[in-house]
């Protein structure tokens, strides 16, 4: 029970309390002046087209709440048509005969025993033809119609994050699947939920670069001015350890994944990129387990994708990507046989275009060096709100860091020095046998004159930092340093990117 004096008639009480229903009351010289119940509003919802005529709406639970409703109009603001009460486990509904290419502006309203929480954050969603039917809940008929959006993907090679949570995936003959999501993301606490496997993600997201909620990262971000909404990016992977002479590149210190330890860190290596916009954020890359995490016996890039809403709401969303446990998507390092040489893997990561939006997509592909052939390939779609097409306020960012799990990082308060390390990291770069260039430069897709188009994003001064690292320490400081080599002539001078990060002492 909370209680407050007012020393006057009129007062106004402000209370921080977590979500539900609570009963409040207001009483002079003991008597009471009245009673209402108080119901949260809802913390999240997302509007999706599903149909030429149609938006789906979908929400998470308000605890306590007895039943929901849908209020919608195509004036922002505006909602002069509403749902009937919907029961208190509905977590979506659709709203037809909507005129196509029309926007439609919605909220969601809890209500406990008739009373009316107030309306949730407003999201929008244009109806069209060839949205993707979401509300069908057919896993075939979604599959299709991703592969008319996003182009004509291998039977085997697409996963498909729905609003609803359902994940849709096919075995290798192309059969269609629905399963759970490979994991949670707890938005809390930065951490990727496999079950009992919770690995830590970077949380670079954050403006300030001195962030002590993470371990170690460098950093390249867009400047907002530029109107970048995508990357394509292929970085070099070195093996664990050098071929010929035996120096480990890639290790992980055993400390880090000892359960006993409050302290374990679980060090997590990741290679990402990164969509930051008005309606949230979102990341997407690859992240290193070494062998015997999670009983499997060698070590592994594993691709995953995660999206974390705007105003850094503390929620729980399904993962996009690949599960740890899972041989299907793993880039593994296993003797000579795989990854002897290293990696080379692209990476896509780019809002799907209008009016097919509010899908983001993320593609990658791995060969091993020396092989004929991808060893890994893959495409990942998930919803998340429309980026912004003229880029207006949107960045994006490429990523190399250690990960460390928050909670131990707060606690001992910064990164921890567990003797983990990574090494020679590279953007479009081989620096084994004496350095070779992989022909595919780093390019933004970026808003210009009002088109879209790709353009280089080293050799030009569209970054924050064209000429240096954004990183977590500063460069003074180990353990993080980065290797930055100038080449080209003299007007196309550029800085090669190779990124090391080193935790020992």
């Amino acid at each position: 029970m909370v209680e407050t004096t007012a020393p006057t008639d009129v007062v106004e009480v402000e209370l921080t309390l977590p979500a539900g229903a609570y009963t409040v009351q207001a009483k002079a010289n003991h008597w009471l002046r009245g009673e209402v119940a108080v119901v949260s509003s809802v913390s999240w919802i997302f509007a999706a087209p599903t149909g030429a005529n149609k938006v789906t709406v979908y929400w998470d639970e308000v605890a306590g709440a007895t039943g929901y409703r849908v209020r919608w109009g195509t004036v922002s603001g505006s909602y002069p048509h509403s749902s009937a009460v919907l029961p208190a486990d509905a977590r979506q509904w659709s709203i037809t005969g909507l005129v196509t290419e029309q926007t439609c502006y919605v909220v969601v309203q809890a209500e406990y025993n008739g009373l009316w929480g107030p309306p949730s954050e407003e999201d929008s969603a244009i109806p069209h033809v060839g949205a993707i039917p979401w509300d069908s809940r057919d896993a075939t008929i979604i599959l299709h119609a991703v592969r008319a959006v996003i182009g004509d993907i291998p039977a085997g090679h697409l996963d498909v994050l729905a609003p609803d949570g359902r994940y849709y995936t096919e075995d290798e003959w192309g059969n269609p699947m629905v399963t759970e999501p490979p994991g949670v993301l707890l938005s809390a606490s930065d951490t990727a939920s496999y079950g009992t496997l919770a690995v830590p993600l970077t949380h670079a997201r954050k403006e300030a670069l001195e962030n002590t909620g993470t371990g170690p990262y460098r950093r390249v971000r867009s400047d907002t001015s530029a109107r970048c909404i995508g990357a394509i990016v292929r970085f070099y992977l070195r093996p664990e350890e050098d071929p010929f002479y035996g120096t480990p590149y890639i290790y992980i210190h055993p400390t880090a994944d000892d359960n006993r330890d409050p302290l374990s860190t679980m060090d997590t290596p990741c290679v990402y990129l990164g969509i930051a916009f008005p309606g949230g954020d979102f990341e997407a890359g690859v992240m290193f387990h070494p062998a015997g995490r999670e009983g499997v016996p060698y070590s592994r890039w594993q691709p995953y994708g995660a999206f974390v809403p705007a105003k850094g709401k503390r929620i729980k969303l399904p993962l996009l990507g690949g599960d740890p446990r899972n041989p299907k998507h793993h880039i593994p390092y296993v003797g000579e046989d795989d990854g002897w040489w290293g990696y080379v893997v692209d990476m896509v990561l780019l809002p799907v275009a209008s009016p097919f939006g509010k899908v983001t997509l993320f593609a990658i592909g791995a060969y091993d060096v020396f092989s004929e052939g991808w060893v890994y390939s893959h495409w990942f779609v998930g919803f998340a709100p429309a980026v912004p097409l003229d880029g207006e306020g949107v960045r994006v960012r490429r990523v190399h860091s250690i990960a460390q799990k928050k909670e131990v990082v707060k606690r001992i308060g910064g990164y921890k020095r567990t003797g983990s390390f990574v090494l020679g990291v590279s953007v479009d770069y081989l620096p084994l046998f004496f350095g070779v260039t992989l022909d595919l430069p780093a390019m933004v897709l970026r808003y210009d004159n009002g088109t879209l188009q790709w353009q280089d994003w080293i050799r030009t001064g569209i970054s924050e930092q064209p000429n240096s690292a954004g990183v977590f320490p500063f460069l003074q400081q180990k353990p993080l340093f980065t290797v930055n080599e100038w080449v080209g002539g003299q007007d196309t001078r550029y800085f090669r990117e190779t990124v090391s990060i080193d935790l020992r002492p």
